[in-house]
Order: structure tokens, then sequence, then C-alpha cells
């Protein structure tokens, strides 16, 4: 099934209050609870590409294919590039570096990010 889902985003981000996060960028409160609300069967073009200038992402990355196990998709289908593994947050994956390894991975996310 296709779901649209942004949690996966706003975790990147750091969001801690995901509402707030998308009223930041000047998101309506309801239209925000609306776009957080993970049973969203209906979203505009206009908002799929304000959450893309948001997130600085593709409508690819604002959509999941859960696979039903009764329908597995075929080897071949385009719609498994949709299908998500959970990813942790940057806190999950450094809260046991050390200011070593921590400064280590500060100098690469800033040589990554300087390769534009």
């Amino acid at each position: 099934m296709l779901k649209f889902d942004v949690h996966p985003l706003l975790k990147l981000k750091g969001a801690k209050t995901t509402a707030a996060y998308l009223r930041d960028f000047g998101v309506t409160e309801n239209k925000a609870k609306h776009l957080i609300n993970k049973n969203v069967k209906f979203i505009a073009i206009s908002d799929i590409e304000k959450l893309c200038r948001i997130f600085n992402c593709t409508p690819n990355d604002l959509f999941t294919f859960e696979e039903p196990a009764s329908k597995p998709l075929p080897q071949n289908s385009a719609l498994r590039q949709l299908v998500r593994t959970p990813l942790p947050s940057l806190p999950e994956l450094v809260s046991d570096l050390s200011a070593e390894q921590a400064s280590a991975l500060v100098n690469k996310i800033i040589e990554f990010k300087n390769q534009k």
C-alpha cells in the first residue's frame, strides 16, 4: 500500500514537535496536523512541492510503500524504490560515540556537505 509519510524526514531534521516544525516554514496549523496524520488519503500537488522545498527532497521521499505479505511486489517493480527501512535518529546514532569519534563524524559531515 502506498502511503504518504513525512515522519522519516522530520526525524532526520531533528524535529521534536512535528506540527511546530512545519509551522515554522509557513504551513498552517490545520494543514500541518493533516500532513503528519499517517492516514493521509489526499494531498495537493502544491503541498507536495512545498514539502519538497522544506525538506530539500523529491516527491519519492514523501511516500513509502508497505508491501502486503499477501500480495508481494515483483522483483522488478518500480514501487520497490519506495519500500523504506526505518532510519534511526541522529542522536540515537551518536549517543555512544566518544568525543573523538563525534568530532571525526562532524568533520565527515562537513566534508560531505561541501561536495556540492
